[in-house]
């Protein structure tokens, strides 16, 4: 009953925002269309393929907890956050899986519109809305946000991320660089390895931070927001490392991946419990040490991001990763095509960095289609900014000047 009455509510709402504003209501109606479908057909009509596992588990869980004290199940570090929140939607409401399938869709709709956004600000408007149309019909993105997956929570501060740290190259605020940070934390605590955008992150901040330093050494008066941004940086480095490094769902304690014998060992157990199923590929590689581990990462990228190739299509849900693949390879080519303007914009040459970390350790966590598919969907608002890079065959003026970094 509440979860139909957060569709129409949901709904009434879209239908009168794009009456104020034709082209992005018109998106969004659309993004919350097709995902309150696609969750009304999981409700009502047959199982989507992903809400059929840890999905039920999750809202099982949330029910369960909805009945005793909330708090004494709070637990950042476990891989139930997302069953702590839909226990205190069935707390104030009831039992009903659509109401917590709604709350994803309307998160997963108030993404597309973050993905626009964000993309706005580094191409031109053209553009930025064919990515958000790419991110508002995906159907893998559909499909997560239409389930009670963590998956659309994790995307979600990614992509709130990813905007405040583009923000911050342009404007150079310092809550701008503090809110890409907090939001990159909190998708960690859905997934673990999400924290590995943060790590990188902060190196692309550093590096910033220090070429803008660099350039104030000349200058006859210091800019309060660089040197502030400079302090906050310390300062917080400095608090973690005096605390110690925390636990996160997935991945455990942090202090684990410090040690490179531990780093290989955990992700050759991964790849180990991952090679199940008729979607399995590279089922013979073991990662024991460290160098098998850098030997490996360029093969498992490439498998983890374009597999199924067209000879392992055996059974018709391996046509969807087929698609999806398909997606990434455009957009990869792109990439590639665009190489020299890539490489000279400051923003996307920082994009480019997180992008590869997060395909790098990823890779390492699947060793099926279905796996791949799913993990590959966290860092889609990412790899979908780079269609942006097409702007520069409409430019006369050189990479170099064309930068959103001020």
């Amino acid at each position: 009953m509440w979860g139909l009455s957060f569709v129409f509510l949901g709904l009434l709402f879209f239908i009168l925002f794009r009456e104020g504003n034709k082209r992005i209501g018109g998106l969004l109606l659309t993004a919350f269309l097709a995902r309150t479908c696609a969750a009304l057909i999981h409700s009502y009509v047959f199982v989507l393929p992903s809400g059929c596992c840890d999905a039920k588990k999750f809202e099982r869980v949330a029910w369960e907890w909805a009945q005793i004290d909330l708090m004494s199940n709070f637990d950042p570090t476990s891989s139930y956050l997302i069953s702590w929140l839909g226990a205190i939607l069935y707390s104030i409401f009831d039992r009903d899986m659509l109401l917590l399938q709604m709350f994803n869709v309307s998160l997963g709709t108030l993404t597309v519109y973050i993905v626009y956004y964000t993309a706005s600000h580094i191409t031109e408007e053209k553009y930025a809305f064919t990515i958000g149309w790419f991110f508002a019909l995906h159907p893998t993105i559909i499909e997560n946000s239409a389930v009670f997956l963590r998956e659309v929570q994790i995307i979600f501060f990614l992509s709130l991320s990813i905007l405040f740290l583009i923000k911050w190259f342009i404007y150079g605020r310092l809550y701008q660089m503090v809110t890409a940070i907090i939001c990159i934390i909190l998708s960690a605590l859905f997934h673990g390895a999400m924290i590995a955008g943060l790590l990188v992150m902060m190196l692309v901040i550093g590096l910033v931070l220090l070429r803008r330093l660099i350039s104030l050494i000349n200058s006859p008066w210091l800019k309060k927001g660089t040197i502030g941004t400079v302090f906050i940086f310390v300062i917080g480095i400095g608090l973690v490392a005096a605390m110690g490094l925390p636990s996160l769902s997935s991945i455990g304690n942090l202090e684990r991946l410090t040690d490179a014998d531990e780093v290989a060992s955990s992700a050759g157990v991964e790849v180990e419990n991952r090679t199940t199923g008729n979607a399995v590929y590279l089922a013979g590689m073991t990662t024991s040490n460290p160098v098998d581990m850098l030997w490996q990462a360029p093969i498992r990228s490439i498998y983890f991001l374009f597999s199924p190739f067209p000879w392992d299509i055996r059974a018709f849900p391996h046509l969807k990763g087929f698609i999806d693949s398909g997606f990434l390879f455009y957009i990869s080519f792109l990439m590639w095509s665009y190489r020299k303007e890539l490489w000279e914009n400051d923003v996307f040459r920082y994009l480019f960095y997180i992008l590869v970390i997060f395909i790098l350790v990823f890779s390492f966590g699947a060793s099926n289609f279905g796996t791949a598919i799913r993990h590959k969907s966290k860092f889609l608002p990412i790899f979908m900014l780079f269609y942006g890079l097409k702007s520069f065959g409409n430019m006369q003026q050189t990479p170099s000047t064309y930068t959103y970094i001020k």
